[in-house]
């Protein structure tokens, strides 16, 4: 979609909200796993994957401004 959208002249920007998404094959304007990655979250709190995926997009809205910091 990003590449379509690029060649009809369109400003895309792509953002990456899946902490188990791993080696995408393409850039990402923002990327969740440069906050918390779902295999961080497991094994550090010894959740399953779906308390996983809940505490990381939990995490991102507490941590909102993670990205203008970097």
């Amino acid at each position: 979609m990003q590449e379509f959208l690029s060649h009809l002249g369109r400003k895309v920007v792509v953002v990456n909200l899946d902490p188990a998404n791993e080696g995408l094959p393409y850039p990402c304007a923002v990327d969740i796993s440069e906050l918390v990655t779902l295999d961080d979250v497991m094994d550090g709190l010894k959740l399953g994957p779906n308390g996983g995926l809940i505490y990381s997009m939990e995490y991102l809205e507490a941590n909102l401004d993670w990205k203008r910091k970097a």
